[in-house]
């Protein structure tokens, strides 16, 4: 902001430059914190999910457990065996719900 308050020669965000830092600082925590809250509501419905299914060996999970989540949608649940190679994921991709 301090780039674009020079380069445009705008004193309106020259002054404001803390009042925003500290706006964005807070835009910031709630987000990081809607995303602690959503999930721990996606694992409490899961499970609520993976237990209406009756008897799951964890060990012996082969093919993906699909669920279909009221208020979600579909969840997948894979058992990961091994991670041969690293798994490049484009950040565009990463912190939040990806639809197929």
């Amino acid at each position: 902001m301090e780039y674009i308050a020079a380069i445009s020669g705008n004193g309106v965000i020259s002054e404001l430059l803390d009042k925003i830092y500290e706006a964005a600082q807070e835009v910031r925590s709630a987000h990081v914190q809607a995303g602690r809250i959503i999930s721990v509501q996606l694992k409490s419905k899961i499970v609520e999910a993976l237990e209406s299914c009756g008897d799951i060996d964890p060990f012996n999970i082969w093919e993906p457990i699909e669920l279909n989540i009221e208020s979600i949608g579909t969840v997948r649940v894979l058992k990961i065996i091994d991670i041969g190679s690293p798994v490049v994921v484009d950040i565009a991709d990463t912190n939040h719900l990806i639809e197929e």
